[in-house]
């Protein structure tokens, strides 16, 4: 069984397509290892084999409403929801909406003040 022959710059055909591919657009190594064909972690491995390290840049529609402090507040504050709540919502982290009201100083659910009663409809009581 011979293994795959390596071009003139002695990286093999699979990790010449990862790292072409992640040079030229901005993915997420699960982006690039579904568009591939591989696996995430054939992806980290060839970054670090070759000492590749890609930073991927914030992106701009990725979770647009977190952008908006206003839309945030009236989520938090005004309706009562917890981060994860929120989290939720969007389909991110609890900690990302926790950073992104600690930027625009946002008090945590239960320091904004009273919370709507009828947002406490249906929850457990302690």
């Amino acid at each position: 069984m011979s293994s795959p022959r390596k071009g003139d710059d002695g990286v093999s055909p699979k990790h010449r397509k990862i790292i072409d591919l992640l040079s030229s657009e901005d993915l997420t190594f699960l982006e690039a290892s579904e568009r591939l064909g591989v696996s995430v972690g054939s992806i980290k491995y060839a970054c670090q084999k070759y000492g590749l390290k890609f930073v991927r840049k914030p992106s701009k529609t990725r979770f647009p409403q977190l952008r908006d402090r206003n839309w945030l507040y009236r989520k938090v504050v005004t309706e009562g929801l917890t981060y994860q709540e929120v989290a939720d919502l969007l389909g991110c982290s609890r900690q990302y909406v926790d950073q992104k009201a600690q930027e625009y100083g946002i008090p945590r659910p239960g320091q904004a003040g009273p919370i709507d009663p009828t947002r406490l409809a249906g929850r457990p009581r302690l």
